[in-house]
């Protein structure tokens, strides 16, 4: 069984982390766009996933390397 990063984050705090408007986390969740958790009537989301969205939405300029 997978255990659970200790702090979860609100839907608050993930637009906050994002730079997005709630009404746009809402609408990625509505939608499956971000990885997020269901606990009763709370939608909650693991930094990691968050990380992983932003990774994949990387988008390189010809001739630079990312940065690591």
């Amino acid at each position: 069984m997978m255990k659970l990063n200790s702090h979860l984050l609100t839907v608050p705090e993930v637009a906050d982390y994002l730079r997005l408007k709630t009404s746009t986390i809402y609408h990625y969740v509505h939608h499956n766009k971000i990885a997020f958790y269901k606990v009763g009537s709370r939608v909650l989301f693991k930094i990691e996933d968050l990380d992983n969205y932003l990774n994949e939405m990387y988008v390189p300029v010809p001739g630079n390397r990312k940065a690591s």
